[in-house]
């Protein structure tokens, strides 16, 4: 199966670099569009509706984390792979928190990208082994102060927003759980509504940062 990536990056050098790596190293990815801004780059994805999204953090007009946000908003099935030349801890937070499922330092792409693609596109997340341990931290920090939350909810209610976590749709949850699509959507809402949340960016935002969804 043909996987269709969108690449953004500001700089053409880093772009081209990016595409000559997928291209040499991986036979079933296909380029099937770019941007050098943030603007151009959240419509081109929503357009284009890649499998694949790999965006610089910093780019003009709109950073790579608020084109992630509004990707995800959108309900977008795209999986997204964030590129930066910081590993600044909050922006890694901040990753997480957007719906992003790979972070990546530029430095390391050439090492790290095509690995980072396969353990994106399994349904797994991916970040450069330099931010493993704050990662780690991260999730250890939240765990235990999420534990109060988790009663609330029923069995089927947790698996069904630990689907959501993974990016899945509410037909791809049906699918998989042998469930009505009408019974996910109760289920979301009943989850949305215990947790005293709003919406969906907001319930993949509390669970990856409480720890207690994260697949």
């Amino acid at each position: 199966m043909t996987i269709r990536v969108f690449i953004a990056d500001d700089h053409d050098i880093i772009r081209d670099g990016l595409k000559m790596l997928i291209e040499k190293k991986t036979k079933n990815l296909q380029i099937c569009g770019e941007a050098d801004n943030g603007k151009d780059a959240l419509s081109g994805i929503l357009k284009l509706k890649p499998d694949l999204v790999i965006l610089d953090v910093e780019m003009p007009e709109m950073t790579g984390i608020e084109v992630t946000r509004r990707v995800i908003a959108k309900k977008s099935d795209a999986k997204i792979i964030l590129l930066s030349m910081h590993d600044k801890e909050e922006l890694v937070e901040k990753s997480l928190e957007s719906g992003a499922k790979g972070y990546i330092l530029k430095e390391e792409a050439s090492k790290e990208l095509i690995d980072a693609i396969k353990e994106v596109m399994d349904g797994n997340v991916y970040f450069s082994p330099r931010l493993a341990k704050f990662v780690l931290n991260l999730y250890l920090d939240v765990k235990n102060k999420a534990k109060k939350f988790e009663h609330e909810l029923t069995k089927r209610e947790r698996e069904v927003v630990g689907l959501i976590c993974q990016g899945k749709t509410n037909r791809e949850i049906s699918s998989e759980l042998g469930i009505a699509l009408n019974t996910v959507n109760i289920h979301r809402k009943n989850s949305m509504r215990k947790l005293n949340i709003h919406n969906t960016a907001d319930l993949i935002k509390y669970a990856i940062k409480e720890g207690i969804f994260i697949p």
